[in-house]
């Protein structure tokens, strides 16, 4: 029988409960469409992008625009440096992986008419299969992207987490030359208290949402996105997905052979295939689980992530 203190996971003065993981589960509203908009720097946005008194004009008018759309929209804004003087900018839309360039203000409902059947999403009053586009407006495949709140004027913990994340985050991507993603610092997406929080898109993620994360996470959340790890190797951090609210079972562990009963049977039987193994959480609740042979404690509570959590600093060799 194991037991452990209610802690997954310390990293300099930070620790994540098991009440705080599994907290964070199901926080996610399933949505349809996420669309980024360009809104300048971020040390300029007001504590609410549209719909307060400072609100950006052009993301008001985008969400006004995105309600066309038959399904449940996301609107955000991107620090994409200092504005253009025309006030054209860039649009990238999820989970069709499109980045619109060049997007006049009176420009967005022909871009999202667009982006909504690209993403099989239907625009009221519009029929055509593949609308068109405006003349100026260029079309790229995103890359896979990683969205970072780091909305300090919404929220203290979202400025400070954030940008610590969104600066280790560039830093990693930079150092293990990672031309195919793309790291976004944006405005608010929900869920202060879970700062630092980030969304991936593209690559095995279908919009996966990740909380109470800081720098130390960068390089194993960017491993994430390029498919080198699994989404459960951060699954204390997971906070659900805009299609779903629960992560992949994992896969089946091996059943063991059923008791011989008499002796010669005993002898023909293989041996079983797992061990049964207790664990007991900081609440008292007993999980019943089964190991497969040779597997480490910290493999173990991997594969039963949703059961119960538990970090070491062994190197997974305990």
């Amino acid at each position: 029988m194991i037991r452990w203190r209610n802690i997954v996971r310390i990293q300099g003065v930070r620790m994540i409960t098991t009440t705080q993981a599994q907290a964070m589960r199901s926080t996610v509203k399933p949505y349809d469409m996420h669309v980024l908009v360009a809104s300048g720097p971020s040390c300029s946005w007001p504590s609410k992008i549209y719909g307060g008194e400072r609100e950006d004009t052009y993301v008001a008018n985008v969400v006004k625009v995105s309600e066309n759309i038959t399904g449940k929209v996301k609107v955000s804004g991107y620090d994409g440096g200092p504005l253009p003087q025309l006030q054209a900018r860039d649009i990238v839309c999820f989970p069709a992986q499109t980045v619109y360039r060049n997007v006049q203000q009176h420009e967005t409902e022909e871009v999202l008419r667009h982006a909504a059947a690209a993403s099989s999403l239907e625009y009221a009053g519009s029929s055509d299969a593949q609308p068109s586009l405006p003349c100026g407006v260029t079309v790229e495949t995103a890359a896979t992207s990683i969205l970072v709140c780091t909305h300090g004027s919404r929220d203290e913990r979202c400025g400070q987490c954030g940008t610590g994340l969104y600066t280790a985050l560039e830093a990693v991507r930079r150092k293990q030359t990672l031309p195919n993603v793309t790291v976004y610092a944006t405005t608010h997406v929900g869920g202060h208290e879970y700062a630092a929080n980030a969304i991936v898109y593209g690559g095995p993620c279908d919009g996966d949402w990740f909380g109470l994360l800081t720098d130390a996470d960068a390089e194993k959340l960017l491993h994430i996105a390029t498919g080198s790890c699994e989404r459960r190797d951060l699954a204390e951090h997971w906070r659900g997905s805009a299609k779903w609210t629960a992560l992949p079972p994992p896969p089946p562990l091996l059943q063991s052979q059923p008791e011989p009963t008499t002796p010669s049977s005993r002898a023909a039987a293989p041996r079983p295939s797992g061990v049964a193994v207790t664990v007991v959480d900081a609440q008292g609740q007993a999980h019943h689980v089964e190991a497969p042979p040779r597997i480490s404690i910290l493999a173990l509570s991997r594969l039963n992530f949703d059961k119960f959590y538990l970090e070491g600093a062994c190197g997974a060799q305990c």
